[in-house]
């Protein structure tokens, strides 16, 4: 196996393990902000800001570790080329 491929393979591995282990987290902080918007929190309240900006940034981490075993090896690095 070749340096790149075993690389590959590593980051690979690695984004599953981070994507199992971050989704139930995720789908917890989703629920949370979900009913604290029913319950009339609003953004100018700093636990709702904070739920909020913990949901963004883990969701965000969430995509790019499916992303990154999703997509070939040579195309990892910048999933961009693929959005619309």
């Amino acid at each position: 196996m070749n340096v790149k491929k075993h690389e590959r393979a590593y980051k690979v591995r690695q984004a599953n393990q981070l994507h199992r282990t971050i989704g139930p987290t995720v789908s917890y902080l989703r629920s949370l902000r979900s009913q604290m918007d029913k319950n009339g929190f609003g953004y100018d309240d700093s636990f709702y800001r904070a739920v909020s900006n913990a949901y963004d940034e883990l969701n965000r981490l969430f995509i790019k570790s499916f992303i990154t075993t999703a997509l070939p090896a040579d195309e990892v690095e910048a999933p961009s080329k693929h959005v619309a």
